[in-house]
């Protein structure tokens, strides 16, 4: 058994579906943040830019997808609009996760669909109260 297995079977109890999140940030910090904050008790995938973001909510289809806003080549407003303009990922509920605390694009975030918004930096336990309130019963379980 590795670590890693060891860790699963420790963290959730058993008959318990272990929570996908995908996190999707060009800060390496953040993207180790939301692991270490979430990986006791969730699988989490990782991607560094929206692009990878995108093909790895298609292929793997995540309970909550956590997305940056400030990235280059592709923002986080454009991603999140194709994710919720494609069929396969459209129901995925999409929490971004930003500095940027400007009304305008916190505003825009919501009108294009996002279920929630975090502002960095963030804390564990206010991370896990939003995905828990964005996901509901199914985040039962899921605790700091």
């Amino acid at each position: 058994m590795t670590s890693e297995e060891n860790r699963e079977k420790k963290s959730v109890p058993a008959g318990t579906k272990r929570l996908m999140v995908l996190a999707i940030d060009d800060d390496p910090v953040t993207l180790e943040t939301i692991n270490e904050c979430l990986g006791h008790a969730c699988i989490v995938l990782l991607a560094p830019d929206a692009q990878e973001g995108i093909e790895l909510a298609l292929h793997h289809k995540p309970d909550v997808v956590l997305l940056d806003i400030m990235m280059p080549v592709m923002d986080g407003i454009s991603a999140l609009m194709l994710l919720k303009s494609d069929e396969n990922t459209d129901k995925i509920p999409v929490i971004m996760v930003s500095a940027l605390r400007k009304k305008s694009k916190i505003v825009e975030a919501f009108n294009e669909g996002a279920a929630d918004y975090v502002v960095k930096p963030f804390t564990a336990d206010s991370l896990i109260r939003k995905i828990c309130k964005v996901l509901g019963p199914a985040a039962d379980g899921l605790k700091v």
